[in-house]
């Protein structure tokens, strides 16, 4: 329901985020084209994590270089070929669609656990659902609040020098973010099973150590982000490469400032841990 919301009022939800009269006709498109694949791209989420719970990592691989591939080579056709920002985003929802085909490869085989019903579907896991996924989604709608503020400020003080620079800086911070995510998750497995035998020192230590190189990993990446900036900008086309095009030099202070963000991040963890 929430997916056909978005396709239908794509236009208000464009103009509330900040679209402008120059802008909105490509926002809209990119996001009807984009959000057909959204259903796929929430179940592929919710999926992954079952494929590795049961060992079978090779095809969670398949799957994700899959919507890479398709993705990458549909943006090309949609580009050279279609030129229509609708078509960019419905490229992305057909890769997503090949990740959810490959991925349906293992719950078709025999030493999967899970099996899809509908005979649990009802008001009372409807009702389980939304207490469970309450947190995030509430998190999920700050976000979302949050970037329809700085979209709205950035494109009535700011111009599209500065819309291309947030651009950018937000499609790496998800990288940096994404750094946190795995090393936690690969350690949720291990912490359920300290859990359940409620050895609390081995539990403690695992949470000391994943801590310890959250600090360490994110840290380095910041470090790194930050130095290889003017590096990434120009692998992005931004200014054309131009180190003194202004568009160029926002874009790397703005990636910077992301960098030292991640830095203070890594602090937190780490005093966290202490």
């Amino acid at each position: 329901m929430a997916f056909c919301v978005n396709f239908f009022a794509a236009d208000p939800i464009a103009r509330i985020s900040g679209a402008t009269s120059n802008t909105l006709e490509y926002a809209i498109g990119y996001m009807r084209g984009y959000y057909i694949g959204a259903p796929f791209m929430a179940l592929l989420m919710v999926l992954m994590p079952i494929v590795n719970l049961e060992g079978d990592k090779i095809i969670n691989y398949i799957s994700a270089i899959t919507v890479m591939v398709v993705n990458l080579v549909g943006d090309l056709i949609a580009s050279l070929y279609f030129k229509s920002v609708f078509a960019i985003g419905f490229a992305t929802s057909i890769a997503y669609v090949c990740g959810i085909l490959v991925l349906m490869i293992h719950f078709f085989s025999k030493k999967t656990m899970f099996h899809f019903s509908f005979k649990n579907i009802g008001l009372k896991s409807l009702k389980e659902l939304i207490v469970t996924g309450g947190p995030n989604s509430a998190k999920a709608g700050f976000v979302f609040a949050r970037n329809i503020v700085i979209n709205n400020i950035v494109a009535l003080v700011g111009s599209g020098v500065a819309m291309t620079a947030f651009s950018c800086q937000a499609h790496i911070t998800p990288f940096l973010e994404s750094i946190t995510i795995g090393l936690i998750s690969a350690c949720l497995m291990l912490s359920s099973i300290f859990y359940s035998e409620e050895d609390t020192d081995a539990l403690n230590n695992l949470i000391k150590t994943l801590i310890r190189w959250v600090f360490t990993v994110v840290l380095a990446f910041a470090i790194i982000y930050f130095t290889l900036a003017p590096y990434i900008t120009k692998f992005y086309g931004v200014g054309g490469g131009n180190e003194n095009d202004e568009a160029f030099v926002q874009t790397v202070w703005a990636m910077r400032a992301d960098a030292i963000s991640g830095i203070f991040i890594a602090l937190f963890f780490f005093l966290g841990c202490k």
